[in-house]
């Protein structure tokens, strides 16, 4: 369901190849494809892979990897049925824009009209939303998965309806992506309520019929009765283990219980890079198509670590994105057990159809699809494939034996930047995290790093002690939590800094502890320029008016040494807060390998800014300094 699972590598042994189907193509080197996806396989322990390629619009390659179980060893082949999670919001979509193309439906067509008795938790924002708010995840509710994953007593895709009156609208209908599951069950029921079909029938009639689509079924017992069906798996220290399927996911299936193989997807992916007409017969125009694959809403919270990979935007049900300056439509798919990819490039007809039965395998999908990209476009693969981050944490697990009273260190409740709180505490000698009423394991790998099992799915977490005794928690470089102190609802006050260490802006608004790398450059009454040693930095602290919007008061802050900075953030999120100040962080990314990190707080009609402009390869080692100069912020008025 793109739950945006991080996972880890353990390798395992496993048959690398299965079948070859469909003719290759004279122009694609098929042995390299095949030694690129078998060496992700194995870094990423990916079990079984189904591989469709399609090339000029036609499919030109289709493959099996490795096996559908690793107790039978049964090998994967171009048939082989994956669960596709969060790839079937394109088949809903689909659907929907066939009823637009009918007359039945248009994109502005209210979710009221349709559905009158669908309660929202606000009935008059309910009223505004239409079908382009719910297929561009445009609704203004945010992801509220916890709501019906969990809750074993949503059974139902009436029950799985009845969840919607509970998610409160965050954002205003039309203006910001969220995504939300939810969305997709909504336009499911719409689709069923104008045809009068159940949305497993009309797909099955619509587009599986006409594509050839005849292995893709909806329920696990029917693929698991095809007996070409793939075990799913999951991430475990040591190896992988054998994963159940979520076995409710007829509740959300316009949103993803679509399971398919390699060979139907290609069919599928083939169509998506036509005019919208499949062997002579019309499924869809193409000014649909063209719609679906268009950018409809920038995405801002999503920033890429991949070079070469541009931050994305939303389609209705496809990502919108560029690699290396080429336009690519892409959306992946996650459920308990599986990951899918499938990816277009329509300018040049490239399609590219990932399947996998290892849970949560984004980073796998990422770089094949990728790999596969440059290799068929004839561009220079990019050296940015590195070991799967996990693999030595994963085998440093095995063997390390924490020290109690460390664990017991890292003890408290912790706010997250989402604006949650968890707790962690030692049961039975090993480190867990409890939230939600939901306990979840973290392994030790280190004194500092622990693997945080999250059903199935990996997450590396990093904890670091700073000066002042605050417990920072990063996961991939950023932070994503501090602990709160026992004794106060807030982060505490520093410790008291000696007078050389301590800065104060000259018209007394604020102080900090001055980190050890950063010099004074320049100061004036409303900013002071610093520079940075170690990493080379330059930092600006700055006092403005407090504009309604903080990032106002950024660029007000940044435009007073770059005029022509109109940039709009790639990221945005809220701190936890320390000393009591609530700082909202903004990244920007520069050209020439530079990134922006901007963080702003308020109190009263004065905004206070902190800037630094420095190499992205240089963010992780930068993070203590803004870690203490935020630590150590004191607004003095």
């Amino acid at each position: 369901m793109s739950r945006n699972r991080f996972v880890a590598s353990a390798l395992i042994p496993f048959a690398l190849f299965g079948s070859i189907g469909v003719t290759q193509a004279q122009s694609l080197n098929t042995l390299e494809i095949d030694r690129l996806v078998a060496d992700a396989m194995k870094r990423h322990s990916v079990p079984g892979v189904g591989l469709a390629i399609v090339m000029d619009g036609k499919v030109v390659y289709t493959r099996g990897y490795g096996v559908r179980d690793t107790k039978t060893n049964a090998a994967v082949n171009a048939d082989t049925l994956f669960s596709i999670g969060s790839v079937s919001k394109s088949f809903t979509s689909l659907g929907a824009m066939q009823l637009v193309d009918a007359g039945k439906l248009s994109l502005s067509t209210k979710v009221s009209a349709i559905l009158p008795n669908l309660k929202f938790s606000d009935a008059g924002k309910g009223a505004n939303l239409t079908l382009q708010n719910l297929l561009s995840h445009t609704s203004g509710m945010d992801r509220a998965d916890d709501l019906w994953y969990f809750d074993k007593t949503i059974k139902t895709r009436e029950d799985m309806l009845g969840t919607v009156a509970k998610i409160p609208f965050n954002e205003p209908v039309g203006t910001s992506w969220q995504y939300c599951n939810q969305n997709f069950v909504i336009a499911g029921a719409m689709l069923e309520k104008t045809t009068g079909q159940t949305w497993e029938a009309y797909t099955t009639q619509h587009i599986f019929a006409p594509l050839g689509m005849k292995r893709s079924v909806f329920e696990t017992a029917d693929a698991v009765k095809d007996g070409n069906y793939a075990q799913g798996f999951q991430l475990a220290v040591g190896g992988v283990d054998a994963m159940p399927a979520f076995d409710r996911m007829v509740i959300a299936g316009p949103a993803g219980s679509i399971i398919s193989s390699a060979s139907d997807m290609a069919q599928y992916a083939a169509f998506q890079l036509s005019n919208g007409t499949w062997n002579n017969q019309k499924i869809v125009s193409q000014t649909a198509l063209e719609t679906m694959h268009s950018r409809q809403v920038e995405i801002s919270g999503l920033p890429s670590k991949t070079p070469g990979l541009a931050f994305p935007s939303y389609g209705l049900a496809w990502f919108n994105e560029e690699y290396r300056g080429i336009n690519m439509v892409e959306h992946g798919g996650n459920i308990d057990g599986f990951s899918a990819e499938v990816q277009l490039v329509p300018s040049k007809g490239l399609g590219v159809v990932i399947l996998t039965n290892l849970n949560g395998a984004n980073d796998f999908t990422k770089e094949v699809r990728l790999g596969i990209t440059e290799r068929a476009l004839g561009l220079t693969p990019l050296s940015q494939f590195q070991p799967n981050s996990f693999t030595t944490q994963l085998e440093a697990a095995k063997t390390f034996k924490p020290d109690l009273s460390v664990l017991k260190s890292l003890e408290g409740k912790y706010a997250l930047i989402t604006g949650d709180s968890v707790a962690i505490s030692v049961i039975d000698g090993q480190l867990s995290l409890r939230q939600g009423g939901q306990t979840f394991p973290l392994i030790a790998a280190s004194k500092t790093s622990f693997i945080l099992n999250v059903m199935g799915s990996l997450v590396l977490l990093e904890f670091q002690t700073d000066s002042n005794g605050l417990v920072w928690v990063y996961q991939e470089g950023q932070v994503v939590g501090v602990r709160v102190p026992a004794s106060s609802s807030a982060a505490p006050a520093t410790s008291t800094a000696s007078a050389s260490s301590e800065f104060k802006n000259t018209a007394s608004q604020y102080s900090f502890t001055l980190p050890a790398n950063l010099t004074l450059a320049q100061q004036t009454p409303n900013f002071s320029v610093f520079e940075s040693s170690t990493p080379a930095a330059t930092v600006i602290v700055a006092t403005t008016k407090a504009q309604t919007d903080l990032e106002q008061s950024v660029k007000a802050v940044v435009n007073q040494f770059d005029p022509s900075f109109k940039q709009k953030p790639d990221n945005v999120r809220e701190l936890p807060p320390v000393n009591g100040v609530v700082w909202t962080q903004y990244l920007y990314q520069l050209p020439n390998d530079q990134i922006l990190v901007a963080l702003a707080a308020r109190k009263g009609d004065t905004a206070f800014v902190i800037v630094a402009q420095l190499k992205v390869s240089d963010v992780n080692a930068f993070t203590p300094t803004v870690n203490q100069l935020i630590g150590s912020f004191k607004i003095l008025i």
